[in-house]
């Protein structure tokens, strides 16, 4: 659009037709560029222009409200993949501009790419990953010969997600992996235990997805067993890590994709290698699982190449999760609305009596057979996620408990014995039920006492019969330590450790009950000499009176009417999904209401009622620091992030 036809359109638009009448509108420059985005679309898909100019004349209520005006404009060659991205285009230019102002993109062709999640915006495997192309050209070769091939995944969402999409990939070449996760009795890495069975089974090669590069031992195991090592992984890696391929972003600085994007990647390479193309149907399913792997792992949902994933392949999701979607009531074509869908996703990691084979029963499901066969599966996760939620509940109870001292419940004989008046405080528990929430509740302990803690969780007993933990670690809102780089690192952690792995801001691992107390001594170690990390490294931090808080202006913070609230929380989770204190852009606007009917999820999280002055409610989020006395009852302005499936409240301005 030419600047002189930029001023004119600035000041009105008169070219939208609805029923013979001509509307005038004033528009803001943000929705210049969201009608740039919408001729560029139509451009793209349509070649006669006055075609263009007709569609061009109507709002995507318009033709809802008439499906037959396409027909009579001449318009019937549109396939549904292209329709469904004209639809979005067509949202697009009728969003808020709080919410048009964060698409990235200088000019109307990137921004339209962004905003419809383009393919063109996912990288070439090799540049992603280096070393990608040999290790798929070596797959290759060893499916060609017919040698089986192990391979092992995480048990979260990614590391499930991982398996599918690298299954996914060698489905059209009628060739099956021997496959294995990870449990939540084990932990987090590349199991022995199924290194042996795999060279038990006659596999000659081995391939980790989201997971392995901190798995040494496991790692020369495998290949004192003769198996030939391919590393899949986006965790921080040992420095020396023997495998014969080793794809991890990070020793490249190349990327932040995480588990199910390098997965897919490797997929794809392995295609490329046998048929110098990346088959159309890989940009479908697997690619849809790989981004609701991405979302899952706290991918950033701005970066471009993550939307790609996240948002590109939204109408593909594979009919089991649609059907744990749909009995939450959830929407599968919208990650940032499918909470409970991924948290029954992740029960494998959460607790030591789910099976990972069950979350991977549903996710291959191709077909309504596959679907009825996987029923078993899913009534037992869902079963499993009930009580699971029980279990934590009364571990919530006991870390927000004020008493420090060891306690017991009478009912369950749960324990736990906490450590506060350490730099890095420490919780343990004995309920194997819960061991996959060590990493919840570390934060909560953390953001309790303002330090980095650290929580073990009873998983149960290993093959001599004596007990096992699975530990997490994480700081407090607003710490910096790099927990991972730190610990990770250290032999003398790793030595400590059945297995550890992590990123650099937080760590996972499991340990043997007489390594509990080496481990948070070394962990304490550490933090001493780190404590300016934290203002008061012997106190728990106390709770902000945010009432008192001065009123200060915040990026992309805008008030609203009442009336908008609904439309603009529609607006964000079509231009998002969004997630709060991650680093990703948050749309923040503030409200006038007041919060009523506030509840404490089994999780510990804190929702309620916001109900504005048009009557109108709204389910929110409660930001932790933020007390029933804070809000409650109060009319009052408050401040809340969208693009979440519920907005996310954070502060409140006492009208």
């Amino acid at each position: 659009m030419a600047k002189a036809d930029e001023e004119c359109v600035t000041e009105t638009i008169v070219a939208r037709a609805k029923g013979g009448e001509v509307v005038d509108l004033s528009v803001s420059p943000e929705q210049i560029k969201a009608l740039a985005i919408r001729r560029a679309y139509l451009e793209r898909i349509i070649s006669d222009p006055k075609q263009i100019q007709l569609l061009d004349q109507f709002s995507l209520a318009d033709i809802d409200a008439n499906p037959e005006m396409l027909i009579t404009l001449g318009i019937n060659k549109i396939d549904q993949q292209t329709w469904a991205e004209f639809r979005m285009t067509n949202q697009f230019t009728e969003i808020e501009p709080t919410i048009a102002a964060l698409i990235p993109g200088s000019d109307p062709a990137s921004a339209l790419d962004w905003y419809l999640g383009s393919a063109s915006l996912i990288r070439e495997p090799e540049e992603s990953c280096p070393g990608i192309s040999a290790a798929a050209a070596f797959i290759s070769e060893k499916i060609s010969a017919s040698e089986k091939i192990a391979l092992f995944g995480d048990y979260d969402v990614d590391g499930l997600t991982a398996v599918a999409c690298l299954e996914d990939a060698v489905r059209p070449y009628d060739y099956q992996f021997h496959v294995g996760h990870a449990n939540a009795a084990e932990g987090f890495g590349l199991s022995e235990r199924f290194v042996r069975e795999a060279a038990a089974a006659g596999c000659t090669t081995l391939i980790t997805v989201d997971c392995g590069s901190a798995s040494v031992a496991a790692v020369q195991l495998a290949q004192e067993l003769g198996l030939e090592v391919v590393l899949s992984d986006h965790h921080r890696p040992a420095p020396d890590n023997p495998a014969e391929f080793h794809l991890n972003p990070q020793l490249h600085g190349s990327s932040d994709n995480v588990g199910a994007q390098v997965a897919w990647k490797l997929g794809a390479a392995i295609q490329l290698a046998r048929e110098g193309l990346v088959r159309p149907e890989h940009y479908e399913r697997a690619r849809y699982l790989a981004g609701l792997g991405c979302f899952a792992d706290f991918g950033s949902v701005v970066d471009p190449e993550n939307r790609a994933f996240i948002v590109g392949a939204r109408e593909h999701a594979p009919v089991g999760i649609v059907a744990i979607a749909e009995h939450f009531s959830e929407d599968p074509s919208a990650p940032g609305d499918m909470w409970k869908t991924q948290a029954l996703m992740n029960l494998g990691k959460r607790s030591s009596s789910v099976d990972c084979a069950d979350v991977a029963t549903i996710i291959r499901a191709r077909s309504d057979a596959d679907l009825v066969a996987a029923g078993p599966a899913i009534e037992r996760l869902v079963a499993a996620d009930q009580r699971l939620a029980d279990a934590n509940k009364q571990a919530n109870e006991i870390i927000n408990s004020s008493n420090p001292a060891a306690e017991r419940d009478p009912e369950t004989g749960q324990t736990i014995r906490h450590q506060l008046d350490k730099f890095f405080a420490t919780a343990v528990i004995e309920d194997s039920e819960i061991s996959g929430a060590s990493g919840t509740l570390a934060s909560k302990l953390a953001n309790r006492t303002g330090k980095p803690a650290i929580v073990f969780v009873r998983q149960g007993n290993d093959r001599q019969g004596e007990p096992i933990y699975k530990f997490s670690t994480r700081r407090a809102s607003g710490q910096q330590q790099l927990l991972g780089q730190a610990l990770i690192d250290n032999p003398e952690m790793r030595a400590a450790c059945v297995s550890i792995g992590g990123h650099p801001q937080i760590v996972s691992g499991v340990c043997r009950a007489d390594s509990i107390e080496r481990i948070s001594e070394i962990a304490n170690r550490w933090a001493s000499r780190e404590k300016n990390f934290y203002d008061d490294a012997k106190s728990p931090a106390e709770p902000k009176n945010i009432t008192n808080k001065k009123k200060i202006p915040r990026v992309n913070e805008r008030r609203v009417d009442p009336g908008k609230f609904t439309k603009l929380l529609g607006d964000a989770k079509q231009a998002g999904p969004y997630r709060p204190n991650v680093g990703h852009y948050q749309p923040t606007i503030s409200v006038s209401g007041q919060i009523e009917n506030i509840q404490t999820t089994d999780w510990g999280s804190k929702i309620a009622e916001l109900v504005l002055a048009d009557g109108s409610r709204h389910r929110v989020g409660l930001d932790a620091k933020l007390t029933e006395q804070d809000v409650l009852g109060i009319q009052a302005e408050f401040v809340c992030q969208i693009g979440l499936r519920d907005p996310y409240l954070t502060s409140i301005y006492p009208s």
